[in-house]
């Protein structure tokens, strides 16, 4: 047993960290010799027959050729592909490339699959299937591995289960085996922007697959495109009334600044405690006057508004709204004590 690590151990930790982020970060292309061997050694685990293994561009494309796959017994060959189908570039793209695969692979060589992939997308399309979670999420699992990793290579733990193949894992994007023998894997990021340790790009997306695949985040919080890509002089202040999520408010906040924020709003300040203000905005005929607290967040020292009971009169009335959950225990709150 393990009581406590040395100065050396502790050194490996940190080394076996970041060794997991930049796993995790690598937009190396997935070098394909490795994929199929890693399919076939996934599908011995699984105990099923191997067939092929199809490398995609990102996650969609990972996600529209499992599901059109799914539909194939591993014994059935579909007619003569048609020429006629009407797909979009990325799709007939993407059916060229697995179709180029396939060949390579001697698996379903006859197969129409601009008709399999074309049923697919009208499937989705009417919401008959949703997203499917994959069965390894590849590099994105890759701080666990390696955290695992250094309990085994440095602690010397050893592991009952087959480790080996979550380890090659996070040399690949999201890993679907089918039953029918497939294995569909998706490539790696082609980008990702970052400031120190957290998502954020102020001028795009944050991260981005050559499939389209993508997302936008300012400063680690997930929010929407058209929050980083529009010019902070050209938001629209009414859009901060229907964000439903604080931490997307925070940083549309950030971004537009407060004190521009609560002047485009004609915010009225009811009552001020400190740094912290009661403002009534008024949103419209729809919703009509509302109620928020300006303050700012002790813990990350940002500013926040966030909306609060149309009773509220004062700065602490407004807080304690906030502390509602945890009336029972106290009758005052202060903002620090809640952060």
């Amino acid at each position: 047993m393990i009581d406590e690590l040395t100065p050396d151990q502790e050194k490996q930790l940190a080394v076996f960290c970041e060794k997991g982020i930049e796993t995790g970060l690598s937009t190396k292309p997935v070098n394909k010799t490795a994929a199929k061997k890693f399919g076939k050694k996934l599908c011995d685990f699984l105990k099923r027959p191997y067939k092929a293994t199809i490398i995609v561009d990102g996650p969609y494309h990972a996600f529209l050729s499992t599901v059109s796959f799914a539909q194939i017994a591993s014994d059935v060959k579909l007619k003569p592909r048609s020429k006629n189908q009407d797909l979009k570039e990325d799709v007939k793209k993407l059916v060229q490339q697995v179709e180029k695969q396939l060949a390579e692979q001697n698996v379903f060589d006859d197969c129409d699959l601009e008709k399999l992939f074309q049923n697919t997308i009208a499937t989705i399309k009417s919401k008959k299937t949703s997203y499917v979670y994959p069965y390894l999420e590849g590099q994105v699992f890759s701080y666990y591995v390696y955290f695992y990793k250094y309990f085994r290579d440095v602690l010397g733990i050893k592991y009952e289960a087959d480790f080996e193949l979550l380890e090659d894992s996070v040399n690949f994007g999201l890993i679907y085996p089918l039953e029918n023998g497939i294995v569909i894997i998706s490539e790696r990021w082609k980008t990702i922007e970052r400031k120190g340790t957290q998502l954020h790009c102020e001028t795009g997306p944050a991260w981005e697959y050559k499939d389209g695949s993508k997302g936008w985040s300012l400063n680690g919080i997930v929010v929407p495109q058209w929050l980083v890509e529009t010019p902070a002089e050209k938001l629209d202040p009414k859009q901060f009334s229907e964000i439903e999520n604080v931490e997307v408010r925070k940083e549309f906040i950030r971004k537009m600044g407060v004190e521009i924020l609560v002047h485009k709003l004609g915010a009225k300040e009811i009552d001020k405690q400190g740094d912290y203000s009661l403002l009534e905005v008024d949103l419209g005929k729809q919703v009509g006057n509302w109620r928020y607290l300006k303050m700012m967040n002790p813990s990350i020292g940002a500013w926040h508004m966030e909306c609060v009971g149309r009773d509220c009169n004062t700065v602490q009335e407004a807080i304690n709204f906030r502390a509602s959950m945890l009336k029972s225990l106290k009758n005052d709150w202060k903002p620090e004590e809640l952060t």
